[in-house]
């Protein structure tokens, strides 16, 4: 079993994946950002919508703590559980050593983001450095392996 992560990781985003009409000509809200404000929902998370581009340090996203992120996860990213049958039974069948094995990679994580966007990759790196493309990177692949190790 192979367990990774990080305690603590703050991070202030951009881009349409956090901000509700961050490019006003999309008008594009995902489903993540439907809790903002109106007369009638005025604990929502995001402020009221604004007509057009708004980013951080405009409008209503002013760097203030409600919106820095909590990066921090644990992720399991590998695990593999076997079993090996007893002598007794495969060497009946002429067999010196049967072993079952499950795999899985990138099974699962714990994190504390809303967010559609994977905690494990590094949004400020020179590749994705551009604050509109925040979140818009390609997921760890969940994998799951089955296998049989003969030894005859």
């Amino acid at each position: 079993m192979f367990l990774q992560g990080v305690g603590k990781r703050d991070f202030w985003a951009s881009g349409p994946i956090f901000i509700p009409g961050f490019r006003a000509q999309e008008a594009t809200f995902y489903q993540h950002q439907l809790d903002y404000w109106t007369p009638e929902n005025q604990d929502a998370f995001y402020p009221r919508p604004t007509d057009a581009g708004q980013s951080n340090n405009a409008r209503n996203f002013l760097p203030q703590t409600k919106y820095l992120l909590d990066m921090s996860y644990l992720r399991m990213k590998n695990i593999t559980f076997g079993y090996t049958l007893p002598s007794s039974l495969t060497g009946k069948a002429k067999i010196e050593r049967l072993r079952v094995y499950v795999s899985g990679e990138n099974l699962f994580e714990f994190d504390n983001l809303d967010l559609p966007i994977d905690p494990e990759v590094d949004y400020t790196s020179a590749g994705i450095s551009d604050p509109a493309s925040f979140g818009r990177v390609y997921p760890y692949r969940r994998t799951l392996s089955f296998g049989l190790q003969i030894t005859l």
